[in-house]
């Protein structure tokens, strides 16, 4: 046991699950069934936290391409504006489908739930 956390806030630590919910329209119509969709075909050997890292850098590439085409505030070419948004609505769809994944295996851990938010931080920068 450490000296900064109590044996009580130890097992608060160990038995915490996380219960997210998502009332909004575009997840439990658009991106939610998709992910459905997609997550029939995802091999059960990949780990969610895989899936997350994927989906990460699959948006930073394509918004480094964008920054490439487009520096210091030039117009970038459509190619790289259609790209970028792609590669944003495969990072979406990812996001969604880690945590299916993780579900499905009976995977989720604290520390998926910290790569995950993790990365959705990162991706907003």
């Amino acid at each position: 046991m450490s000296h900064y956390i109590t044996a009580e806030g130890e097992h608060k630590i160990r038995t915490f699950k996380y219960k997210g919910g998502n009332i909004s329209f575009s997840y439990n119509n658009i991106w939610s069934p998709l992910a459905d969709q997609i997550i029939k075909v995802v091999p059960k050997t990949w780990a969610p936290n895989t899936i997350t890292v994927a989906g990460l850098l699959i948006h930073a590439i394509t918004t480094i391409i964008l920054v490439m085409q487009g520096p210091f505030g030039s117009d970038a070419p459509k190619w790289s504006l259609w790209l970028h948004g792609f590669g944003v609505f495969l990072y979406q769809t990812l996001d969604n489908v880690d945590g299916k994944q993780a579900r499905r295996l009976h995977n989720s851990t604290p520390l998926g739930m910290i790569m995950d938010h993790g990365c959705d931080a990162l991706g907003l920068v």
